[in-house]
Protein backbone atom coordinates (compact mmCIF):
# COMPACT_ATOMS: atom_id res chain seq x y z
CA UNK A 1 0.00 0.00 0.00
CA UNK A 2 2.95 2.36 0.52
CA UNK A 3 4.67 1.53 -2.25
CA UNK A 4 1.46 2.12 -4.32
CA UNK A 5 0.93 5.67 -2.51
CA UNK A 6 4.62 6.60 -3.07
CA UNK A 7 4.49 5.83 -6.87
CA UNK A 8 1.08 7.62 -7.32
CA UNK A 9 2.28 10.76 -5.13
CA UNK A 10 5.91 10.46 -7.82
CA UNK A 11 3.52 9.90 -10.72
CA UNK A 12 1.42 13.01 -10.20
CA UNK A 13 4.56 15.17 -9.19
CA UNK A 14 6.06 13.87 -12.45
CA UNK A 15 2.55 14.51 -14.66
CA UNK A 16 2.31 18.30 -13.13
CA UNK A 17 6.38 18.71 -14.02
CA UNK A 18 5.61 17.27 -17.77
CA UNK A 19 2.82 19.50 -17.54
CA UNK A 20 4.69 22.85 -16.52
CA UNK A 21 7.44 21.99 -18.89
CA UNK A 22 5.40 22.20 -22.19
CA UNK A 23 3.71 25.38 -21.07
CA UNK A 24 7.15 26.79 -20.61
CA UNK A 25 8.58 24.87 -23.83
CA UNK A 26 4.71 26.30 -25.63
CA UNK A 27 6.01 29.83 -24.21
CA UNK A 28 9.43 29.94 -25.56
CA UNK A 29 8.62 28.76 -28.93
CA UNK A 30 6.07 31.40 -29.86
CA UNK A 31 8.19 33.88 -28.42
CA UNK A 32 6.42 34.84 -25.14
CA UNK A 33 2.87 34.31 -23.63
CA UNK A 34 -0.05 33.44 -25.95
CA UNK A 35 -3.59 34.45 -25.86
CA UNK A 36 -4.95 31.71 -24.81
CA UNK A 37 -8.42 31.92 -26.06
CA UNK A 38 -10.20 29.03 -28.03
CA UNK A 39 -10.53 28.84 -31.38
CA UNK A 40 -14.00 28.97 -33.34
CA UNK A 41 -15.53 26.58 -35.95
CA UNK A 42 -16.89 27.54 -38.75
CA UNK A 43 -19.02 24.30 -39.57
CA UNK A 44 -21.38 25.76 -37.21
CA UNK A 45 -22.04 28.26 -34.11
CA UNK A 46 -20.98 26.39 -31.79
CA UNK A 47 -17.29 27.13 -30.06
CA UNK A 48 -14.87 24.13 -30.44
CA UNK A 49 -11.66 23.85 -28.12
CA UNK A 50 -9.13 22.37 -29.47
CA UNK A 51 -6.86 19.82 -27.59
CA UNK A 52 -3.48 21.07 -26.96
CA UNK A 53 -0.62 19.00 -27.79
CA UNK A 54 0.86 16.21 -25.23
CA UNK A 55 3.67 17.73 -23.06
CA UNK A 56 7.03 15.90 -23.91
CA UNK A 57 8.22 13.40 -21.76
CA UNK A 58 10.85 14.19 -19.36
CA UNK A 59 14.65 13.10 -20.35
CA UNK A 60 16.81 10.52 -18.00
CA UNK A 61 18.83 13.72 -16.71
CA UNK A 62 15.49 15.75 -15.65
CA UNK A 63 14.02 12.46 -13.92
CA UNK A 64 17.75 11.93 -12.40
CA UNK A 65 17.40 16.15 -11.00
CA UNK A 66 14.20 14.91 -9.18
CA UNK A 67 14.82 11.61 -8.18
CA UNK A 68 18.20 12.78 -6.35
CA UNK A 69 16.42 15.36 -4.12
CA UNK A 70 14.51 12.46 -2.30
CA UNK A 71 15.23 12.28 1.10
CA UNK A 72 18.36 10.57 2.07
CA UNK A 73 16.74 9.87 5.67
CA UNK A 74 14.54 7.21 4.65
CA UNK A 75 16.09 4.60 2.14
CA UNK A 76 12.71 2.98 1.58
CA UNK A 77 12.06 6.12 -1.28
CA UNK A 78 14.83 5.48 -3.08
CA UNK A 79 14.28 1.50 -3.16
CA UNK A 80 10.44 2.30 -4.23
CA UNK A 81 11.34 4.31 -6.54
CA UNK A 82 13.56 1.90 -8.27
CA UNK A 83 10.22 -0.22 -8.36
CA UNK A 84 8.95 2.29 -10.62
CA UNK A 85 9.85 1.16 -13.76
CA UNK A 86 13.22 0.09 -15.80
CA UNK A 87 14.47 3.36 -16.83
CA UNK A 88 14.10 4.49 -13.01
CA UNK A 89 15.95 1.90 -11.60
CA UNK A 90 18.80 1.82 -13.67
CA UNK A 91 19.11 5.68 -12.91
CA UNK A 92 19.44 5.18 -9.20
CA UNK A 93 21.49 2.06 -9.49
CA UNK A 94 24.01 3.57 -11.68
CA UNK A 95 27.48 3.76 -9.71
CA UNK A 96 27.69 7.54 -11.02
CA UNK A 97 24.31 8.81 -9.69
CA UNK A 98 24.75 6.99 -6.48
CA UNK A 99 27.98 9.17 -6.26
CA UNK A 100 26.12 12.64 -6.74
CA UNK A 101 23.72 11.78 -4.56
CA UNK A 102 26.11 11.07 -1.80
CA UNK A 103 27.71 14.55 -2.52
CA UNK A 104 24.35 16.04 -2.78
CA UNK A 105 23.32 15.20 0.66
CA UNK A 106 26.15 15.25 2.78
CA UNK A 107 27.00 12.99 5.90
CA UNK A 108 25.46 9.55 5.50
CA UNK A 109 21.68 9.17 7.40
CA UNK A 110 21.63 7.17 10.37
CA UNK A 111 20.13 3.89 9.94
CA UNK A 112 19.74 2.40 13.19
CA UNK A 113 21.75 0.65 15.61
CA UNK A 114 23.68 -2.24 17.31
CA UNK A 115 23.03 -3.09 21.40
CA UNK A 116 24.76 -6.26 23.26
CA UNK A 117 21.85 -7.18 25.28
CA UNK A 118 19.92 -10.93 24.28
CA UNK A 119 16.74 -10.79 25.81
CA UNK A 120 13.46 -7.79 26.92
CA UNK A 121 12.50 -8.17 30.84
CA UNK A 122 10.31 -10.98 29.77
CA UNK A 123 12.98 -13.00 28.41
CA UNK A 124 11.81 -12.53 25.03
CA UNK A 125 14.84 -12.49 22.48
CA UNK A 126 15.75 -9.02 21.37
CA UNK A 127 17.10 -8.30 17.97
CA UNK A 128 20.60 -7.01 17.77
CA UNK A 129 20.34 -4.39 15.09
CA UNK A 130 17.04 -1.69 15.98
CA UNK A 131 16.47 0.17 12.41
CA UNK A 132 15.60 3.94 12.66
CA UNK A 133 13.89 3.96 9.99
CA UNK A 134 10.73 1.84 7.73
CA UNK A 135 14.01 0.14 5.45
CA UNK A 136 14.80 -2.81 7.61
CA UNK A 137 18.06 -4.07 6.63
CA UNK A 138 18.76 -7.82 5.82
CA UNK A 139 21.52 -8.72 8.44
CA UNK A 140 22.90 -11.79 7.96
CA UNK A 141 24.81 -12.36 11.00
CA UNK A 142 28.60 -13.50 10.20
CA UNK A 143 28.50 -15.80 12.97
CA UNK A 144 26.31 -19.30 14.46
CA UNK A 145 25.64 -17.32 17.15
CA UNK A 146 25.46 -13.84 18.63
CA UNK A 147 25.37 -14.15 22.03
CA UNK A 148 28.82 -14.80 22.90
CA UNK A 149 29.40 -11.29 20.55
CA UNK A 150 30.09 -8.03 21.75
CA UNK A 151 29.32 -5.09 19.51
CA UNK A 152 32.29 -2.69 19.86
CA UNK A 153 32.22 -0.16 16.67
CA UNK A 154 30.33 1.18 13.93
CA UNK A 155 32.12 3.60 11.34
CA UNK A 156 32.51 4.33 7.36
CA UNK A 157 29.89 1.04 6.69
CA UNK A 158 31.75 -1.04 8.63
CA UNK A 159 30.42 -3.29 12.03
CA UNK A 160 33.27 -4.08 14.49
CA UNK A 161 32.59 -7.61 16.52
CA UNK A 162 34.44 -8.46 19.30
CA UNK A 163 34.34 -12.56 21.00
CA UNK A 164 37.38 -13.94 23.48
CA UNK A 165 39.92 -12.25 21.51
CA UNK A 166 38.53 -12.58 17.68
CA UNK A 167 37.51 -9.46 16.04
CA UNK A 168 35.48 -9.56 12.49
CA UNK A 169 35.22 -6.10 10.73
CA UNK A 170 31.69 -6.73 8.67
CA UNK A 171 30.27 -5.01 5.84
CA UNK A 172 26.26 -4.76 6.32
CA UNK A 173 25.19 -3.31 3.80
CA UNK A 174 27.41 -5.88 1.01
CA UNK A 175 27.86 -8.99 3.90
CA UNK A 176 31.37 -8.96 3.63
CA UNK A 177 33.31 -10.12 6.48
CA UNK A 178 37.05 -10.02 7.57
CA UNK A 179 38.39 -12.18 10.38
CA UNK A 180 41.35 -10.17 11.72
CA UNK A 181 44.47 -12.34 12.71
CA UNK A 182 45.73 -12.85 15.95
CA UNK A 183 48.97 -11.31 16.98
CA UNK A 184 51.73 -12.97 18.51
CA UNK A 185 51.70 -11.46 21.63
CA UNK A 186 48.33 -12.84 23.11
CA UNK A 187 48.82 -10.50 26.49
CA UNK A 188 48.09 -7.80 25.03
CA UNK A 189 45.39 -9.06 22.64
CA UNK A 190 41.43 -9.33 24.48
CA UNK A 191 40.30 -5.79 24.26
CA UNK A 192 37.89 -3.71 26.02
CA UNK A 193 36.88 -1.66 23.47
CA UNK A 194 37.88 -0.94 19.94
CA UNK A 195 37.43 0.96 16.60
CA UNK A 196 37.01 1.04 13.21
CA UNK A 197 37.96 3.50 10.44
CA UNK A 198 38.63 3.83 6.32
CA UNK A 199 42.21 4.09 5.93
CA UNK A 200 42.00 5.27 2.20
CA UNK A 201 44.15 8.81 2.08
CA UNK A 202 41.82 11.53 1.09
CA UNK A 203 38.28 9.97 1.33
CA UNK A 204 35.27 12.14 1.77
CA UNK A 205 33.61 8.84 3.81
CA UNK A 206 30.24 8.98 1.30
CA UNK A 207 31.49 6.31 -0.45
CA UNK A 208 34.48 4.70 1.48
CA UNK A 209 37.28 1.85 -0.36
CA UNK A 210 35.53 -1.22 1.67
CA UNK A 211 39.13 -2.82 1.37
CA UNK A 212 41.11 0.03 3.29
CA UNK A 213 40.77 0.00 6.95
CA UNK A 214 42.20 0.37 10.29
CA UNK A 215 41.35 -0.97 13.72
CA UNK A 216 42.24 0.57 16.93
CA UNK A 217 42.34 -1.81 20.33
CA UNK A 218 41.89 -1.02 23.34
CA UNK A 219 42.52 -2.63 26.65
CA UNK A 220 43.09 -2.60 30.70
CA UNK A 221 45.91 -3.98 32.55
CA UNK A 222 44.53 -3.81 35.94
CA UNK A 223 47.85 -5.50 37.29
CA UNK A 224 50.33 -2.96 36.87
CA UNK A 225 47.88 0.08 36.03
CA UNK A 226 47.97 0.87 32.54
CA UNK A 227 46.35 1.06 29.12
CA UNK A 228 47.94 -0.28 26.26
CA UNK A 229 46.91 0.04 22.18
CA UNK A 230 47.90 -1.72 19.07
CA UNK A 231 46.57 -1.17 15.42
CA UNK A 232 45.43 -3.33 12.76
CA UNK A 233 45.65 -2.02 9.20
CA UNK A 234 44.20 -4.11 5.97
CA UNK A 235 46.67 -3.08 4.03
CA UNK A 236 49.75 -4.55 5.67
CA UNK A 237 47.24 -7.87 7.56
CA UNK A 238 49.05 -7.43 10.88
CA UNK A 239 49.10 -4.92 13.77
CA UNK A 240 51.39 -2.73 15.24
CA UNK A 241 53.54 -2.87 18.33
CA UNK A 242 51.90 -1.93 21.60
CA UNK A 243 52.12 1.45 23.10
CA UNK A 244 50.93 2.11 26.63
CA UNK A 245 50.13 4.64 28.91
CA UNK A 246 49.33 4.60 33.03
CA UNK A 247 46.83 5.53 35.08
CA UNK A 248 45.16 5.53 38.58
CA UNK A 249 44.83 2.29 40.47
CA UNK A 250 41.65 0.48 39.97
CA UNK A 251 40.45 2.94 36.87
CA UNK A 252 38.93 1.08 33.56
CA UNK A 253 38.08 2.08 29.78
CA UNK A 254 34.58 1.86 29.54
CA UNK A 255 33.18 -0.78 26.90
CA UNK A 256 31.24 1.64 24.68
CA UNK A 257 31.76 3.19 21.32
CA UNK A 258 34.45 5.48 20.46
CA UNK A 259 34.81 9.26 19.01
CA UNK A 260 36.74 9.94 15.88
CA UNK A 261 36.94 13.79 16.55
CA UNK A 262 39.52 14.80 13.29
CA UNK A 263 42.57 12.87 13.28
CA UNK A 264 41.86 11.10 17.33
CA UNK A 265 39.92 8.79 18.79
CA UNK A 266 38.46 9.37 22.26
CA UNK A 267 37.41 6.54 24.80
CA UNK A 268 35.67 7.15 28.20
CA UNK A 269 37.65 6.17 31.04
CA UNK A 270 34.67 5.24 34.14
CA UNK A 271 31.69 6.61 32.98
CA UNK A 272 33.70 10.17 31.54
CA UNK A 273 35.52 10.70 34.66
CA UNK A 274 38.33 10.84 32.40
CA UNK A 275 39.06 10.26 28.64
CA UNK A 276 41.35 8.57 26.51
CA UNK A 277 42.91 9.97 23.11
CA UNK A 278 44.42 8.35 20.68
CA UNK A 279 46.29 10.39 18.30
CA UNK A 280 46.51 8.80 14.67
CA UNK A 281 48.90 11.14 13.48
CA UNK A 282 51.33 10.59 16.57
CA UNK A 283 50.34 7.13 17.09
CA UNK A 284 50.20 8.09 21.27
CA UNK A 285 48.22 8.00 24.27
CA UNK A 286 47.19 10.83 26.58
CA UNK A 287 44.33 11.03 29.47
CA UNK A 288 41.98 14.17 29.34
CA UNK A 289 40.16 14.91 32.63
CA UNK A 290 36.05 14.59 31.86
CA UNK A 291 34.20 18.14 33.17
CA UNK A 292 33.35 16.36 36.58
CA UNK A 293 29.96 15.11 35.72
CA UNK A 294 29.00 11.51 37.59
CA UNK A 295 28.51 10.08 34.02
CA UNK A 296 28.09 10.52 30.73
CA UNK A 297 29.60 10.23 27.13
CA UNK A 298 31.82 11.76 24.75
CA UNK A 299 30.17 13.45 21.72
CA UNK A 300 31.35 15.98 19.27
CA UNK A 301 30.26 19.65 19.91
CA UNK A 302 28.61 22.41 18.15
CA UNK A 303 32.35 23.90 17.26
CA UNK A 304 33.15 20.45 15.93
CA UNK A 305 35.49 19.57 18.54
CA UNK A 306 35.70 17.32 21.65
CA UNK A 307 32.10 17.20 23.43
CA UNK A 308 30.44 15.69 26.59
CA UNK A 309 26.81 14.89 26.90
CA UNK A 310 25.49 13.85 30.59
CA UNK A 311 22.24 13.73 32.19
CA UNK A 312 21.15 15.57 35.48
CA UNK A 313 17.79 14.30 36.72
CA UNK A 314 15.75 15.46 33.52
CA UNK A 315 18.14 17.59 32.21
CA UNK A 316 20.51 16.81 29.39
CA UNK A 317 24.09 18.83 30.01
CA UNK A 318 25.85 19.71 26.87
CA UNK A 319 29.94 20.63 27.15
CA UNK A 320 32.96 21.53 25.16
CA UNK A 321 36.03 22.53 25.51
CA UNK A 322 37.51 25.42 25.45
CA UNK A 323 40.98 27.60 25.84
CA UNK A 324 40.72 29.49 29.29
CA UNK A 325 42.83 32.35 30.45
CA UNK A 326 45.55 30.50 31.50
CA UNK A 327 45.99 29.09 28.04
CA UNK A 328 44.77 25.61 29.62
CA UNK A 329 42.08 23.94 27.89
CA UNK A 330 38.61 23.78 30.01
CA UNK A 331 35.33 22.20 30.15
CA UNK A 332 32.51 24.48 29.57
CA UNK A 333 28.70 24.31 29.74
CA UNK A 334 27.26 25.31 26.45
CA UNK A 335 23.79 24.23 26.46
CA UNK A 336 21.01 22.33 28.65
CA UNK A 337 18.33 20.60 26.90
CA UNK A 338 15.00 19.94 29.60
CA UNK A 339 14.46 16.41 28.42
CA UNK A 340 10.89 15.79 30.25
CA UNK A 341 9.24 17.79 28.23
CA UNK A 342 10.76 17.26 25.24
CA UNK A 343 10.47 13.14 25.54
CA UNK A 344 6.97 13.97 26.72
CA UNK A 345 7.73 11.40 29.56
CA UNK A 346 5.89 10.67 32.49
CA UNK A 347 6.82 12.67 35.75
CA UNK A 348 7.08 9.48 37.91
CA UNK A 349 10.13 8.29 35.28
CA UNK A 350 13.19 8.56 37.28
CA UNK A 351 15.86 6.42 34.71
CA UNK A 352 17.64 8.49 31.87
CA UNK A 353 20.91 7.69 30.71
CA UNK A 354 22.53 8.61 27.39
CA UNK A 355 23.72 5.17 25.71
CA UNK A 356 25.66 6.16 22.54
CA UNK A 357 26.26 9.16 19.61
CA UNK A 358 26.31 9.07 15.78
CA UNK A 359 28.84 11.24 14.82
CA UNK A 360 27.94 11.76 10.99
CA UNK A 361 24.59 12.57 12.46
CA UNK A 362 25.00 14.03 15.59
CA UNK A 363 22.14 12.10 17.25
CA UNK A 364 22.63 11.36 20.91
CA UNK A 365 20.96 8.00 22.30
CA UNK A 366 18.77 8.64 25.31
CA UNK A 367 17.62 5.26 27.50
CA UNK A 368 14.23 5.57 29.27
CA UNK A 369 11.96 3.45 31.04
CA UNK A 370 9.33 3.74 28.21
CA UNK A 371 12.09 3.10 25.30
CA UNK A 372 15.05 4.42 23.35
CA UNK A 373 14.81 7.59 22.50
CA UNK A 374 17.23 9.68 19.27
CA UNK A 375 17.89 13.28 19.91
CA UNK A 376 19.20 15.41 17.39
CA UNK A 377 21.31 18.50 18.28
CA UNK A 378 21.37 20.31 14.91
CA UNK A 379 17.24 20.70 14.69
CA UNK A 380 16.20 19.38 18.53
CA UNK A 381 14.01 16.77 16.62
CA UNK A 382 13.40 13.74 19.04
CA UNK A 383 11.90 10.44 18.24
CA UNK A 384 10.96 6.96 20.39
CA UNK A 385 12.99 4.29 17.82
CA UNK A 386 13.58 1.35 20.57
CA UNK A 387 11.91 -0.89 22.90
CA UNK A 388 12.46 -0.42 26.88
CA UNK A 389 15.78 -2.91 28.37
CA UNK A 390 18.86 -2.70 29.82
CA UNK A 391 20.69 -1.06 27.15
CA UNK A 392 24.32 0.05 28.69
CA UNK A 393 25.06 1.21 24.94
CA UNK A 394 24.20 2.04 21.60
CA UNK A 395 26.62 1.59 18.71
CA UNK A 396 24.96 3.74 15.93
CA UNK A 397 25.27 2.54 12.44
CA UNK A 398 25.01 5.30 9.79
CA UNK A 399 25.42 4.48 5.78
CA UNK A 400 24.06 5.00 2.54
CA UNK A 401 21.31 2.45 1.60
CA UNK A 402 20.70 2.45 -2.10
CA UNK A 403 19.93 0.68 -4.81
CA UNK A 404 23.37 0.87 -6.73
CA UNK A 405 25.67 -0.71 -3.63
CA UNK A 406 23.10 -2.73 -1.33
CA UNK A 407 20.91 -5.63 -1.34
CA UNK A 408 17.15 -5.27 -1.61
CA UNK A 409 15.50 -4.48 1.72
CA UNK A 410 12.24 -5.30 3.65
CA UNK A 411 10.13 -2.58 5.06
CA UNK A 412 8.89 -2.68 8.44
CA UNK A 413 4.98 -1.44 8.97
Amino acid sequence: MRCARFTGMVAGMLSRIRLLVGIVMGVFKSGGLHNPSPRSSTTDDKETLISPRPPPELNDDATAEILLRLSSDEPAYLVRASLVCKTWYQILSDPAFNRRYRKFHGAPPLLGFFHNINYDSRMNPVPHFIPTTTTAIRCSPPVFTLKDWWFLDCRHDRVLMESVGRIIVWDLITNRQKHLPVPRQRYYWEPVTAAVLCAKDGCDHLNCNRDSFLVVSIGNNYTNNFIWVRVYSSETNAWSKVIRTTIPQFSFVDMRPSLLVRDAFYFSIENGRQILKYDLGGQCLSIIDGPGEPRGIVVIADDGGLGFASVEGYDLRLWSQHVGISGIMEWVQCRVIELGTLLQIPAQLFAIDVIGFAEAARTIFISTNVGIFILDLNSNAVRNVGMTGAYHAAVPYTSYYTPGNSRMPTFTT
